[in-house]
C-alpha cells in the first residue's frame, strides 16, 4: 500500500494461498503501511457482483470514513440521516486485525459468498475449518481499496470492471 495525499492506494495482483481456517497473507507492500493507519485493522465485506460468485472488498479505517463524509457532504442531512448513511456504508464491514504474519482471517459469509469456501466444517470457533473450492485467491488492488477473489473469477470480474468505466467514460462530462 503506497500512500497518494493522505489516502491509501493499492496497486498490483498478487495471488496468495488461502488456508483452512480462512486466512490469507495481505502482500507486504500494503500491509506495511496500514502501520501509518490511525486503525491496524482491514475492513471487507461481501460484495455482489453481475457474476455468479462474488469478490470480497478490502478497505482502509479512514477509507471507509472518508466516503462516508463525502457522501454527507454533497446534500444537507439531518442527523438521522447522517445516521443511516453511516448504516449504509458500514453495517456490512468486518474489522479483522492483521496479525503479526501479515494475515487476516476471513469471515465465513465472505469466503462463501465469493466461492472461496464450500462451508463451514465442525469444529469450534477456535479450531474451525473450511471445505476450501480453491488453495489461492487473487488479490487485486483497485486503487482506494483491493479485492479478493477467486482466480476463476478474476477474467469476469475485470470484465465487469472494465465495461462500468467505460459506461462512466461515455457520460457527458466525463471529458472523454
Amino acid at each position: 500500500m503506497q500512500e497518494v495525499g493522505n489516502r491509501a492506494f493499492f496497486a498490483g495482483t498478487f495471488t496468495h494461498r488461502i488456508d483452512k481456517k480462512g486466512r490469507i497473507s495481505i502482500p507486504a507492500r500494503w500491509r506495511s503501511e496500514f502501520r501509518a493507519e490511525e486503525s491496524p485493522h482491514l475492513y471487507v465485506a461481501a460484495l455482489a457482483t453481475g457474476n455468479p460468485a462474488h469478490a470480497i472488498e478490502c478497505v482502509t479505517q479512514s477509507d471507509l470514513r472518508r466516503r462516508n463524509f463525502e457522501q454527507a457532504d454533497r446534500t444537507e442531512l439531518s442527523q438521522r440521516q447522517r445516521g443511516l448513511l453511516g448504516l449504509h456504508h458500514f453495517h456490512a464491514y468486518s474489522a479483522l486485525l492483521i496479525d503479526p504474519e501479515g494475515r487476516v482471517q476471513l469471515p465465513a459469509d465472505a469466503l462463501i459468498a465469493a466461492a472461496l469456501a464450500a462451508g463451514k466444517d465442525e469444529g469450534t470457533p477456535k479450531t474451525r475449518s473450511y471445505t476450501m473450492r480453491s488453495p489461492t485467491a487473487e488479490l487485486l488492488g483497485a486503487g482506494d481499496r483491493f479485492y479478493i477473489l477467486h482466480p476463476d473469477h478474476v477474467d469476469d470480474f475485470l470484465a465487469e470492471a472494465t465495461a462500468e468505466a467505460e459506461a462512466v467514460d461515455r457520460r457527458p462530462g466525463s471529458g472523454h
